[in-house]
Order: C-alpha cells, then structure tokens, then sequence
C-alpha cells in the first residue's frame, strides 16, 4: 500500500486551511472509505498512466466505457502535444518537497520539462465540481516539487505552467494558467508557515474543504456544529430537533451555512461507524446485516456481445442520444443541433451571501411578466 502524507499535495487545501486535522488523521483509527466515483477515477488514471509510459497502446484502449475512454483519450493527447523531441516526460511522479522530505511528499500526474519551460498537468476525473489551475494548493505543490526535481531554483528562469485536465466537465474542460515565479515564492513561504502553525498552535476550521477531509467523521469542529442546531440531553445524545416553523430568519441563516459540512458529517460517522464495525467493534444500538438483493452484473461485456449480437442484432444494447454538447463535436454543421435545443429557465436558488452571482428579487420576475 502507497504511504500516504499528512501533508501531501492532493490534501494540501485541507490541512493549510484546517491546521488540526494532520493530528487528527494522524490518531484516527480508520479513515472514510473510498466512495464509487473516487475508485472510477483511480482506474482512469491507472490507465492513462499506462498509455503514457507505452505499456498499452491508446488504440486498444478497451474494458471501459465510452465515457471513460474519451476522457482517458483527451488527457493522454493533451499531454502528448506538450511532448517534443527535447522535452522529458515524467508519469505519475513522486515529488518531496526540501521543507521536509519525510513528510512534504505526493505524485503527480505528469511533468513535461522542456529546455524553457517546466509545465504540470493534473487529470481530474470527477466532474461534480470544475477545479481551477489559479492558486491551486495541489498544483503549486506539484509545481515547486517539480522544479527540486529538476535541481533548479524557481528563480532559474524558465516559465512555469499548470494545467487541469477535466473531460467530464463540458464547459472548458482544459485549463492552463502559467504561473510566475514570486507566486510560487510566495506559496513556498504559506506552506513553511502553516506547517509551523500545524506543529506549534493547530487549530480546527470549518469549510469547504471538509468535503473532502477523510477523518471529518471524528471531527469535533463538525461535531460542535451538529449540537448547535440540535437538542441534546446530559449525555450529548440528540432528543430531537427544532421545529422548522419556530426557526427564526437568523437561525435559518446558521443552519444553512452549516448544512453541507453537517449532510458530508453526518455520511462520514455512517462510514466510520460502519469501519469500526467491520473491525469487531460493537456500535451500541446497531449491528451488521448482510444487505438487500444484489443487482446482478456482466462478467465480461464483450464476451456478451459477441456471442448475442450476431442473433438478436442491435437489440441487445440500449441506445441513448447524445447531449447538445457531445453532439455538437460530432457533427460539421452546429445550426442543426441548435434548432433542436433549448435552454431550461432558470430558477432562483438560496445560495451563501459571499456568492459572486448577482442577487435575484422577485421584483425582476413580476415585472419581466407586466413588460
């Protein structure tokens, strides 16, 4: 099994935004299980690694999806035109950093360096939530790591570059941004700073970066926050809950603010209890069962195909249409696509005060009905 940092690149937004959770993950007994898309994503880039180290060919890519193997091939040709005769590519690439190299550690997924430049492309697989190349934690990480790889100074010269690779995602699903050198000076500097704050004064900080926080199951900082929307007795267990008509506009306000890191909470004490479980360990009130039916499963797809196809035809797969965006890549002309679309209207959302949309009122909504 891989080691894992407890400050390393993929979880550098959580612990320098939250300096106690090194400690805490460090003293947890078990972390939050993989979840299904997080394994989808390790098999995408399992695979794409493999196509770039010339293990398996790009061609014969199969045993994946249609989904999967062209987000596979969008990253593997992205990185492949940043590779020219004079350039060196390095796949899945571990990287330590000189503040302290037991400890500041991670992989990237590739780093092309080329005689001016050094750039580093991070493939994302999810596509719930767009991750932008500015100021990401993770890629400068990659970036400074990239550049100790080297033997270089950051001042060295060369250009520096940081892309996202996010097929899944169908609005701009490549971003690059080059960074430039006092930023990645600068970052150096947050990181020394905040792993002295992590071992001198750490301190718990709700956000949302707890999402993605593996022990936020044993998080006293979100367990502080569920007893404050929440009647409890002496010994801290929940009696019940206020009811939503008494709730004044003030305290709506709090329990909204708090609801997503409350609802990821509330999933990661399911999945650690279920661990705990799993280990022998006796969850008062509760206990294992063997769950529902399961929903059976092809071993080999192909093999079906194959041996089916050839007497039942084409009724053997489920046709589904296209989205407006995929379609629209595949035929020469886009006017007839967007003679069939139409865009859904809007509908206002309660969203946090701090979100850059402009507000709504009902106001605009009465008078674009009189006018």
């Amino acid at each position: 099994m891989t080691a894992h940092s407890l400050f390393g690149a993929s979880s550098a937004t959580i612990w320098t935004n939250c300096t106690a959770q090194p400690c805490l993950a460090s003293q947890a007994k078990t972390f939050e299980e993989s979840k299904p898309y997080a394994d989808e994503g390790t098999k995408a880039h399992n695979l794409a690694a493999e196509i770039l180290a010339g293990t398996i060919p790009l061609e014969t890519l199969c045993n994946v999806d249609d989904e999967m193997g062209a987000a596979i091939t969008m990253y593997v040709r992205y990185v492949r035109r940043h590779v020219k005769k004079t350039c060196r590519l390095r796949v899945e690439q571990r990287i330590s950093l000189d503040i302290d190299r037991e400890r500041f550690f991670g992989t990237a997924d590739a780093i092309v360096s080329a005689k001016t430049s050094i750039t580093v492309i991070d493939f994302k697989y999810g596509k719930g939530i767009s991750v932008q190349p500015e100021n990401n934690p993770q890629l400068l990480y990659y970036l400074l790591g990239a550049i100790e790889l080297e033997g270089l100074d950051i001042v060295c010269g060369k250009k520096f570059y940081v892309a996202i690779v996010q097929p899944r995602m169908e609005s701009d699903p490549i971003r690059k941004v080059q960074v430039p050198a006092r930023s990645l000076i600068a970052f150096q500097a947050f990181l020394e700073g905040r792993y002295e704050k992590v071992k001198e004064n750490p301190e718990y900080n709700q956000g949302t970066w707890c999402q993605f926080c593996k022990v936020k199951g044993v998080c006293p900082e979100l367990n502080q926050l569920s007893n404050a929307v929440t009647a409890t007795d002496s010994d801290g267990d929940v009696t019940e809950l206020p009811q939503v008509e008494q709730l004044t506009p003030a305290d709506i306000g709090t329990v909204l603010e708090k609801a997503k890191a409350l609802k990821s909470w509330l999933t990661a004490v399911e999945t650690y209890g279920y661990n705990l479980a799993l280990e022998g360990c006796e969850i008062p009130r509760h206990k294992l069962v063997l769950g529902g039916r399961a929903t059976r499963k092809w071993i080999n797809e192909q093999a079906v195909a194959n041996e089916l196809q050839s007497e039942y035809g084409l009724d053997i797969f489920d046709i589904k249409l296209k989205s407006p965006a995929k379609m629209e890549k595949l035929v020469d002309d886009k006017e007839v696509v967007e003679k069939h679309v139409m865009v859904p209207e809007k509908k206002p959302v309660l969203v946090l005060a701090t979100d850059k949309r402009d507000a709504y009122s009902l106001g605009q909504e009465l008078t674009s009905l009189v006018d």
